[in-house]
């Protein structure tokens, strides 16, 4: 840029508004419009990508490895949004995902084996919350390289949290490394495909590409966040969020029921024909309905009755969260609405007293009329923000009331099938036979104790 070019002006209405938060006023979309008022510029730094038969440019970050299944999965969830959207997909993402064999030189040095993720920010932050380069500074003339080796479950667990504050530089499993120039090149026979500030790219026969700084190649309309902060105030809140993905995307964890131990003690004789061995009655266990009962009274409930204390945890802990962020969003939605009022007062102050002050009769005349002021008043920028702030948190309830109904809802569920499972027959007995084995089964009909059905069946040894 030979300063011909026009600066650019950056409004946060996107989904992760990384690039947004490298300005001073982050995600604040009053303060971008006061920056684009005053007109104070910064020079950003610029990545340029090549590969074999094309080039393109990105201004936050681009990255490849678990990054680009992530943005595959996020484009199929469009109807979420923020960091949970980017959670959804990295977990979705971490299913059946294997780290890809990468050579990587950043500026003469090499790293070279398996890795999950190679993120190389000209901002220090990516997916909408992810701190994966929190030094890097857009203005440095250096991209900021994170390298995720290959890495178990436990560590994967571990590293996470510690993403989102930016504090993970020191994990095993993490090389930062600082460089103008960056070469990838694929060590197998797959093609490497990669993103670009979150926009996925699939050049076809791509073996290798080379990510390249250019300093000082964009004006942009606001001044540069010194020390970009890292999620630590929402980090909680995000991991309760990330256990209840997981809940979700994986699935119910294996309720089985195992009957009691009905082995021999060591150096007990054989079953002979003729001998019984019964399990424990369980038919005092809690019944399926009641467990769902409970569970959508007080989520996590009919799991904590049934045994199963980790997933009532899990339901109790996503419950609570969410009506956490239930009433926090309420909150936020009556002080939205108490600024709109004292802002509407405020604008209608001022149109009257410029009235007053212009002396013109018909302005005035104007503005006695309650109607003619309040259309007057609405077509205020500010006001026009304020109110779009309030549609945007009451979205914001709607959402997390679902949540709490859907979480309320796959507790009962979760507890009604987990109750079925555990109900496990009143009682079992098996008589050895001079063929094989006979099994009764005495089975309590609806969990109550009237006459039981009796099943037979025969095992045949072979």
């Amino acid at each position: 840029d030979n300063g011909s070019a026009p600066a650019l002006g950056v409004i946060p209405i996107g989904t992760g508004n990384d690039f947004a938060k490298l300005l001073a006023g982050g995600k604040d979309r009053r303060a971008a419009y006061a920056a684009l008022a005053e007109r104070r510029e910064s020079v950003f730094d610029v990545g340029l990508v090549e590969w074999q038969g094309g080039a393109e440019y990105f201004v936050n970050g681009m990255g490849t490895g678990i990054d680009v299944e992530v943005v595959r999965q996020i484009e199929r969830i469009p109807w979420l949004a923020g960091t949970l959207r980017y959670f959804v997909g990295l977990v979705r993402a971490l299913i059946g995902y294997r780290a890809i064999p990468l050579r990587i030189r950043a500026d003469g040095v090499d790293i070279d084996g398996k890795v999950m993720i190679v993120a190389i920010g000209n901002g220090p932050c990516l997916g909408g919350g992810f701190y994966l380069c929190p030094s890097a500074r857009p203005d440095d003339a250096e991209f900021d390289v994170c390298v995720i080796a290959e890495a178990n479950l436990g560590q994967i667990v571990r590293v996470l949290p510690r993403i989102l504050r930016g504090t993970h530089e020191s994990s095993s499993v993490v090389t930062m490394k600082r460089a103008a120039i960056v070469d990838i090149r694929a060590d197998g026979a797959s093609p490497l495909f990669f993103h670009l500030d979150g926009e996925l790219r699939e050049p076809a026969g791509a073996r290798s590409i080379r990510v390249s700084m250019r300093a000082a190649a964009l004006r942009v309309i606001g001044a540069v966040v010194r020390a970009p902060g890292g999620a630590g105030v929402k980090l909680l809140s995000r991991i309760v969020c990330a256990v209840g993905i997981c809940a979700i995307t994986f699935g119910n964890v294996g309720a089985q029921q195992v009957p009691a131990d009905t082995t021999r003690p060591k150096g007990e004789k054989p079953f002979n024909p003729g001998d019984t061995v019964a399990a424990a009655l369980t038919s005092n266990r809690l019944t399926p309905g009641r467990a769902f009962v409970r569970s959508m009274l007080i989520p996590g409930w009919g799991q904590f009755s049934t045994g199963s204390t980790l997933r009532g945890g899990i339901y109790a802990t996503l419950q609570g969260s969410s009506a956490f962020m239930l009433a926090k969003t309420q909150i936020k939605i009556s002080d939205a609405r108490h600024e709109v009022t004292t802002l509407r007062k405020t604008s209608s102050d001022s149109l009257i007293a410029f009235a007053a002050q212009k002396k013109d009769t018909a302005l005035i005349r104007k503005y006695v009329n309650a109607d003619s002021l309040n259309l007057e008043v609405d077509k205020q920028l500010v006001v026009i923000d304020r109110q779009s702030l309030v549609k945007a948190r009451v979205k914001q309830r709607e959402d997390w009331i679902t949540y709490l109904l859907f979480f309320t809802f796959a507790s009962g569920i979760d507890a009604f099938v987990g109750a079925h499972l555990s109900d496990f027959p009143g009682s079992v007995s098996a008589e050895p036979t001079a063929s094989g084995m006979q099994l009764r089964l005495d089975w309590p009909l609806g969990g109550r104790p009237p006459a039981p059905a009796h099943f037979e069946a025969a095992w045949h040894s072979r």
